[in-house]
């Protein structure tokens, strides 16, 4: 769940809602063929209810459900993303919602 600095953000989040009617909530579910073995709570479904109560509670609409079902988190050209991208090109979005950070993607980390 959102922390305080988050439930800050949003709150402004929703008041620039308030003054462009026009822009969407992106809820972005994201699966992988691994978090498969870890059972039914990471499924697409499930991040999509959680996020969308979680949209409904805090006033994050209109919303619109994007996802990428069996990619990882590593792989940046999913089709779901992608369109996410061209939403935001397009000055189309006001806030992106996850479940969490792994569902958005990872970044991997290395020396020289």
């Amino acid at each position: 769940m959102p922390d305080a600095q988050c439930a800050a953000n949003a709150l402004d989040c929703r008041k620039e809602a308030s003054m462009s009617t026009q822009k969407i909530t992106i809820l972005y579910e994201r699966l992988s063929r691994d978090d498969e073995l870890q059972g039914p709570s990471n499924s697409i479904l499930n991040q999509q209810q959680l996020l969308q109560e979680y949209a409904e509670r805090n006033g994050f609409e209109p919303y619109v459900h994007i996802y990428d079902d069996g990619y990882s988190g590593t792989v940046w050209n999913r089709p779901g993303w992608q369109k996410v991208l061209e939403e935001v090109d397009k000055d189309n979005v006001l806030c992106i919602i996850f479940k969490d950070l792994t569902r958005f993607g990872h970044v991997c980390q290395g020396g020289l």
